[in-house]
Protein backbone atom coordinates (compact mmCIF):
# COMPACT_ATOMS: atom_id res chain seq x y z
CA UNK A 1 0.00 0.00 0.00
CA UNK A 2 2.82 2.41 0.76
CA UNK A 3 4.31 2.25 -2.76
CA UNK A 4 1.20 3.51 -4.52
CA UNK A 5 0.66 6.19 -1.91
CA UNK A 6 4.07 7.80 -2.40
CA UNK A 7 3.34 9.45 -5.76
CA UNK A 8 0.03 10.64 -4.34
CA UNK A 9 1.86 12.26 -1.42
CA UNK A 10 4.22 14.00 -3.84
CA UNK A 11 1.30 15.36 -5.84
CA UNK A 12 -0.41 16.60 -2.69
CA UNK A 13 2.75 18.39 -1.63
CA UNK A 14 3.02 20.12 -4.99
CA UNK A 15 -0.70 20.93 -5.08
CA UNK A 16 -0.42 22.99 -1.92
CA UNK A 17 0.98 25.81 -4.06
CA UNK A 18 4.18 27.80 -3.82
CA UNK A 19 5.38 28.83 -0.40
CA UNK A 20 8.58 30.60 -1.25
CA UNK A 21 9.40 28.60 -4.39
CA UNK A 22 13.01 28.03 -5.47
CA UNK A 23 15.38 26.28 -3.07
CA UNK A 24 13.75 27.94 -0.05
CA UNK A 25 10.32 26.42 -0.65
CA UNK A 26 9.18 24.54 2.47
CA UNK A 27 7.76 21.69 0.34
CA UNK A 28 11.27 20.71 -0.72
CA UNK A 29 12.13 19.41 2.76
CA UNK A 30 9.39 16.78 2.63
CA UNK A 31 10.33 15.87 -0.93
CA UNK A 32 13.94 15.28 0.06
CA UNK A 33 12.78 13.10 2.95
CA UNK A 34 10.76 11.04 0.47
CA UNK A 35 13.59 10.96 -2.08
CA UNK A 36 15.96 9.38 0.41
CA UNK A 37 13.60 6.46 1.00
CA UNK A 38 11.98 6.13 -2.44
CA UNK A 39 10.99 2.53 -3.02
CA UNK A 40 11.94 2.33 -6.68
CA UNK A 41 13.38 4.30 -9.58
CA UNK A 42 9.95 5.42 -10.81
CA UNK A 43 9.02 6.91 -7.46
CA UNK A 44 12.43 8.59 -7.14
CA UNK A 45 12.13 10.06 -10.64
CA UNK A 46 8.71 11.53 -9.85
CA UNK A 47 10.02 13.12 -6.67
CA UNK A 48 13.12 14.44 -8.46
CA UNK A 49 11.01 16.05 -11.20
CA UNK A 50 8.86 17.70 -8.55
CA UNK A 51 11.95 19.09 -6.81
CA UNK A 52 13.20 20.49 -10.11
CA UNK A 53 9.83 22.10 -10.81
CA UNK A 54 9.97 23.90 -7.48
CA UNK A 55 13.64 24.85 -7.74
CA UNK A 56 13.14 26.47 -11.13
CA UNK A 57 10.49 28.93 -9.96
CA UNK A 58 11.77 32.37 -9.12
CA UNK A 59 9.24 34.38 -7.13
CA UNK A 60 11.15 37.60 -6.58
CA UNK A 61 10.05 40.97 -7.87
CA UNK A 62 12.44 41.17 -10.84
CA UNK A 63 10.67 39.84 -13.94
CA UNK A 64 13.98 39.86 -15.82
CA UNK A 65 15.27 37.00 -13.64
CA UNK A 66 12.55 34.66 -14.86
CA UNK A 67 12.92 35.90 -18.43
CA UNK A 68 16.71 35.48 -18.45
CA UNK A 69 16.45 32.07 -16.79
CA UNK A 70 13.94 30.76 -19.32
CA UNK A 71 15.93 32.21 -22.22
CA UNK A 72 19.04 30.52 -20.79
CA UNK A 73 17.25 27.17 -20.76
CA UNK A 74 16.12 27.70 -24.35
CA UNK A 75 19.67 28.63 -25.38
CA UNK A 76 20.92 25.37 -23.89
CA UNK A 77 18.32 23.40 -25.86
CA UNK A 78 19.57 25.16 -29.02
CA UNK A 79 23.20 24.42 -28.00
CA UNK A 80 23.93 28.15 -27.84
CA UNK A 81 26.12 27.76 -24.78
CA UNK A 82 27.85 31.15 -24.81
CA UNK A 83 24.49 32.89 -24.93
CA UNK A 84 23.22 30.67 -22.14
CA UNK A 85 26.25 31.52 -20.02
CA UNK A 86 25.56 35.24 -20.45
CA UNK A 87 21.86 34.82 -19.70
CA UNK A 88 22.52 32.84 -16.51
CA UNK A 89 25.06 35.51 -15.59
CA UNK A 90 22.20 38.00 -15.83
CA UNK A 91 20.13 35.83 -13.51
CA UNK A 92 22.99 35.69 -11.01
CA UNK A 93 23.62 39.44 -11.07
CA UNK A 94 19.92 40.17 -10.42
CA UNK A 95 19.19 37.31 -7.99
CA UNK A 96 22.38 35.95 -6.43
CA UNK A 97 20.25 34.06 -3.88
CA UNK A 98 18.58 31.96 -6.62
CA UNK A 99 20.47 28.66 -6.67
CA UNK A 100 19.26 27.67 -10.13
CA UNK A 101 20.96 30.67 -11.71
CA UNK A 102 24.29 29.39 -10.40
CA UNK A 103 23.42 25.81 -11.30
CA UNK A 104 22.44 26.76 -14.85
CA UNK A 105 25.67 28.63 -15.45
CA UNK A 106 27.67 25.79 -13.86
CA UNK A 107 26.11 23.33 -16.31
CA UNK A 108 26.94 25.54 -19.26
CA UNK A 109 30.49 26.14 -18.09
CA UNK A 110 31.00 22.40 -17.68
CA UNK A 111 29.77 21.86 -21.24
CA UNK A 112 32.19 24.56 -22.46
CA UNK A 113 35.10 22.88 -20.65
CA UNK A 114 35.46 25.66 -18.08
CA UNK A 115 35.81 23.26 -15.16
CA UNK A 116 37.11 25.85 -12.69
CA UNK A 117 34.15 28.12 -13.48
CA UNK A 118 31.73 25.20 -13.24
CA UNK A 119 33.17 24.18 -9.88
CA UNK A 120 32.88 27.73 -8.53
CA UNK A 121 29.27 28.06 -9.70
CA UNK A 122 28.33 24.59 -8.45
CA UNK A 123 29.78 25.47 -5.06
CA UNK A 124 27.65 28.64 -4.97
CA UNK A 125 24.55 26.60 -5.83
CA UNK A 126 25.46 24.23 -3.00
CA UNK A 127 25.98 27.10 -0.59
CA UNK A 128 22.40 28.15 -1.32
CA UNK A 129 21.00 24.59 -1.47
CA UNK A 130 23.32 22.02 0.17
CA UNK A 131 21.11 19.18 -1.09
CA UNK A 132 21.58 20.10 -4.75
CA UNK A 133 22.36 16.62 -6.04
CA UNK A 134 22.92 17.82 -9.62
CA UNK A 135 25.53 20.37 -8.50
CA UNK A 136 27.27 17.66 -6.47
CA UNK A 137 27.22 15.26 -9.39
CA UNK A 138 28.58 17.96 -11.69
CA UNK A 139 31.41 18.58 -9.23
CA UNK A 140 32.22 14.90 -9.59
CA UNK A 141 32.25 15.23 -13.38
CA UNK A 142 34.52 18.27 -13.16
CA UNK A 143 36.94 16.48 -10.84
CA UNK A 144 37.04 13.50 -13.23
CA UNK A 145 37.90 15.89 -16.06
CA UNK A 146 40.65 17.39 -13.88
CA UNK A 147 41.95 13.90 -12.97
CA UNK A 148 41.08 14.19 -9.29
CA UNK A 149 39.37 10.84 -8.75
CA UNK A 150 39.24 10.97 -4.93
CA UNK A 151 37.44 14.33 -4.97
CA UNK A 152 35.18 13.10 -7.78
CA UNK A 153 34.18 10.02 -5.81
CA UNK A 154 33.49 12.12 -2.71
CA UNK A 155 31.21 14.40 -4.75
CA UNK A 156 29.32 11.49 -6.32
CA UNK A 157 28.91 9.81 -2.94
CA UNK A 158 27.57 13.06 -1.48
CA UNK A 159 25.07 13.29 -4.35
CA UNK A 160 24.01 9.68 -3.78
CA UNK A 161 23.56 10.27 -0.06
CA UNK A 162 20.88 12.79 -1.04
CA UNK A 163 19.47 11.08 -4.13
CA UNK A 164 20.37 7.37 -3.91
CA UNK A 165 18.85 6.57 -7.31
CA UNK A 166 20.70 9.20 -9.35
CA UNK A 167 21.81 7.05 -12.32
CA UNK A 168 24.74 9.14 -13.57
CA UNK A 169 26.24 9.41 -10.09
CA UNK A 170 25.69 5.69 -9.45
CA UNK A 171 27.59 4.71 -12.59
CA UNK A 172 30.39 7.21 -12.12
CA UNK A 173 30.89 6.29 -8.46
CA UNK A 174 30.95 2.58 -9.32
CA UNK A 175 33.58 3.13 -12.03
CA UNK A 176 35.72 5.20 -9.68
CA UNK A 177 35.47 2.59 -6.92
CA UNK A 178 36.38 -0.13 -9.40
CA UNK A 179 39.33 1.91 -10.66
CA UNK A 180 40.43 2.40 -7.07
CA UNK A 181 40.10 -1.33 -6.47
CA UNK A 182 37.09 -1.34 -4.15
CA UNK A 183 34.70 -4.24 -4.17
CA UNK A 184 31.47 -3.19 -5.83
Amino acid sequence: MRRWMSPLIVLLIVATGPAAADQRDVRVDELFDRLGIAGDAREAALIEVTIWEIWRVYTGDDYDVTEFFNRGLRAIRRTEYRSAEILFGGVISRAPEFAEGWNGRAAVRYTLGDFAGSIADSEMALELEPRHFAALSRLGDCFIALDRPARALAAFEAALAINPRLPSAQGSAARLRERRGDAI
